[in-house]
């Protein structure tokens, strides 16, 4: 039994070949050496498109070691855009689900190039972009008159609402003047107005009225 060492002072494939002689008889034993390697693999873009302006949007980037080998990689990315995980480390064939993060404060178009260093020397790029929009809502009506209602009785009215930016308008909805007693409700209180030229109908209930009960309501 011939035993054969392998100690390899850098990261490379090596080949080599050793000469065993036998009397007259030579022969020559080729030697071949590959390193575990780690590679990742994602991919090259994220577009979050238009979303509103001082909110939240999220993302999921995957990132894959394809690689034989452990690998460690760290993210540098600038505001308003950040990367959850910010570093970690995946052994060979796992996914991780990164989750980009979009959160402008100001409507403007936005791009970003994530940068991923790996322990193995090398650098990744992302690009990253979005499109920052401020929602534009409009009422039909700024008044509600449930008109002459009995004491005890329920009165029901509605109202629309038009949402005329290309992104989702999230608003909430309080009654102004601070009603007693509770006489009056809104359902929903908290809405989503999803799309340009969207409308949306909001349910306004008065559970005790006097006669005719007007009341105004703040957006």
């Amino acid at each position: 039994i011939i035993k054969v060492y392998f100690r390899p002072q850098r990261q490379q494939q090596h080949t080599e070949q050793f000469e065993l002689v036998c009397g007259t008889t030579s022969l020559l034993i080729p030697l071949e050496a590959v390193l575990p390697a780690s590679k990742l693999q994602m991919q090259s873009a994220i577009d979050f498109g238009s979303v509103p302006a001082k909110e939240l949007a999220l993302q999921l980037l995957p990132i894959k070691n394809v690689g034989d080998a452990p690998l460690r990689f760290s993210w540098k990315i600038e505001a308003p855009f950040s990367i959850e995980p910010i570093a970690g480390q995946l052994m060979p064939s796992q996914i991780l689900s990164c989750e980009v993060r979009f959160e402008p404060q100001e409507a403007a178009a936005y791009h970003a190039s994530a940068a991923c260093s790996l322990d193995n020397g090398e650098l990744l790029t992302v690009q990253i972009n979005g499109l920052a929009k401020f929602p534009f809502l409009s009422l039909e009506s700024s008044r509600i008159d449930l008109g002459e209602v009995v004491v005890g009785q329920t009165a029901e009215a509605y109202v629309r609402f038009g949402n005329h930016s290309p992104v989702a308008a999230n608003f909430t909805l309080t009654l102004a003047g601070g009603s007693r007693d509770d006489v009056f409700s809104i359902q929903p209180s908290r809405c989503v107005a999803s799309y340009r030229g969207s409308r949306l109908c909001i349910y306004i209930m008065s559970l005790v009225a006097q006669a005719r009960v007007v009341h105004a309501v703040d957006c």
